[in-house]
């Protein structure tokens, strides 16, 4: 029979990304659980099950030195919108690395 253990974390991950002249960083408040199985031959595995992720800041700069901000709660400009959506699937790639165990 495996054995199983269950830890919760809460905390905020930023994640960076930088490429052809524009930069990231979007941050996000996230809670999780990470399981740990001990398997029957005494390895261990874990994985992580996502409770919540909340996007709660992100700056921007493009290629033109343009700078935007935005933090939970006020209005988002669309060019922050366009670039969250544009790098979207690299973003949750980096939040589930910054969560591997």
């Amino acid at each position: 029979m495996n054995e199983y253990t269950v830890t919760e974390h809460e905390r905020d991950i930023p994640v960076y990304i930088e490429r052809n002249g524009i930069y990231l960083e979007v941050t996000f408040a996230c809670k999780y659980n990470v399981i740990t199985e001990r398997i029957g031959n005494g390895d261990r595995r874990s994985r992580v099950e996502w409770i919540d992720r909340t996007l709660i800041k992100v700056e921007f700069g493009d290629a033109h030195d343009n700078e935007y901000r935005w933090i939970y709660g006020d209005d988002m400009h669309p060019k922050i919108r366009n670039v969250i959506d544009t790098f979207d699937t690299e973003i949750q790639n980096k939040l589930e690395k910054a969560t591997d165990r």
